[in-house]
């Protein structure tokens, strides 16, 4: 097995947003991506807004179908993404475990994106 790699959480976080005030709200969390990350988070973002504005104000979040599998490192479900098959903690590249899993629901996959991503201090300027 090659070495599991993690899909960034800001690629789905922005994919998730499926209104241009969704991505106005998530974007402050960019800010704790590391630097040589910026210019593809940037933009993946200009990419997805520039989509809400083509629909109207609403595209409908990336849909990424289940694999019937659940990842051997967190057991969560895994799912089919652009960069391979992953769970929403990330772990591409990870075997699956034997057992089938039940897709993740939206809500579970937005709290597993919003989990995985940096948090801002409050005290920060």
């Amino acid at each position: 097995m090659s070495a599991p790699r993690n899909i960034e959480p800001w690629a789905l976080a922005i994919d998730a947003c499926e209104t241009e005030e969704q991505l106005v709200e998530m974007a402050p969390s960019l800010s704790g991506i590391a630097d040589d990350e910026k210019p593809l988070a940037r933009e993946h973002f200009r990419a997805r807004r520039d989509l809400i504005r083509k629909t109207g104000g609403r595209a409908p979040a990336v849909p990424f179908p289940p694999t019937g599998t659940t990842c051997s490192m967190c057991h969560d479900p895994q799912m089919h993404t652009p960069w391979g098959d992953s769970c929403p903690n990330g772990h591409g590249g990870a075997d699956p475990d034997p057992q089938p899993a039940a897709a993740p629901t939206k809500g579970q996959l937005l709290k597993a994106i919003a989990d995985a991503m940096p948090n801002r201090s409050s005290g920060a300027s």
